[in-house]
């Protein structure tokens, strides 16, 4: 009986520690998608302001790229930021619009900047590109991590390939990406890929590579060709917030329930087994 108990004591607790990853996934994607409803509740609510935003938005990567002109981009650490840049597509709070990459099942939000606490559950903006509302000579770069074990964020960046679309999202505006470039490149190098270049309309999709090591950077580069409903493959650019939730809460839910059913069988192994064992004695 003691053998019997330990055995499904240890299946149990195995199959608990393969799936944790899978339910703090789950729980993190619910996370990434009530920030995203939050955001477009508070998008809705500025209506009246949008074009001031966005006008705002691009006045300031006119003037980045004009900067640019003279002093080159150099990734100047998470804490980096200023007032300016914090009043970009600001409604209150961090997000200042959400990303999609159907094919890699990519949907987060993209904050401002790359601090640590954010980039948990969201990819963040590069403070010193350009923000990512398009037009002529921008570049905005988005960073995300990979192997997190609670989040799988932008993990299946390293399965991207040349041609594949992605989606930034920001208040009414949904624009188009396709993928032009894949580059793998060590840390010093990075910044010679992420320039601005002139009348080119690029967003940079940035993590850390190879899994589990990370001593070097994958770079997928997207160049804008259009807006979503101009787009053949709009239909399939995002799942919605609801649908996105309940499947992530399918998850949490499915990764629950197997433990739980196995300490169910377990048991119901065990009372047999002594039933069993009871009845040979008698």
């Amino acid at each position: 009986m003691a053998r019997r108990i330990i055995f499904w004591v240890c299946l149990i607790a195995a199959v608990v520690l393969l799936l944790k990853p899978v339910f703090l996934d789950a729980l993190s994607s619910v996370r990434q998608t009530n920030v995203i409803s939050g955001y477009e509740i508070e998008v809705e609510a500025a209506a009246d302001e949008q074009e001031r935003i966005l006008d705002d938005a691009r006045l300031y990567n006119e003037k980045l790229f004009t900067e640019r002109q003279h002093v080159l981009f150099t990734y100047q650490g998470e804490e980096a930021t200023d007032d300016e840049y914090e009043r970009q597509l600001s409604y209150g709070g961090e997000t200042m619009a959400s990303l999609s990459y159907p094919s890699l099942g990519i949907f987060l939000p993209v904050v401002h900047g790359t601090k640590e606490k954010d980039l948990e559950y969201a990819a963040g903006h590069m403070y010193g590109t350009s923000l990512p509302v398009g037009g002529s000579s921008v570049h905005a770069v988005i960073a995300g991590h990979t192997g997190l074990p609670e989040a799988s964020l932008f993990t299946p960046l390293a399965k991207a390939h040349e041609g594949d679309r992605f989606y930034i999202k920001l208040m009414d505006k949904k624009l188009v990406y396709e993928v032009d470039n894949i580059t793998i490149v060590l840390p010093e190098d990075e910044d010679a890929y992420l320039q601005i270049e002139d009348g080119m309309d690029y967003v940079t999709l940035y993590t850390c590579t190879p899994y589990g090591i990370n001593d070097h950077r994958l770079l997928v580069r997207g160049r804008r060709i259009g807006n979503e409903e101009e787009d053949p493959a709009a239909p399939i650019s995002a799942m919605t917030v609801e649908g996105k939730n309940k499947a992530a809460i399918a998850g949490a839910l499915t990764a629950g329930l197997i433990p739980i059913a196995l300490v169910a069988v377990g048991i119901s192994d065990c009372r047999r087994y002594t039933e069993i064992k009871k009845s040979f004695n008698d």
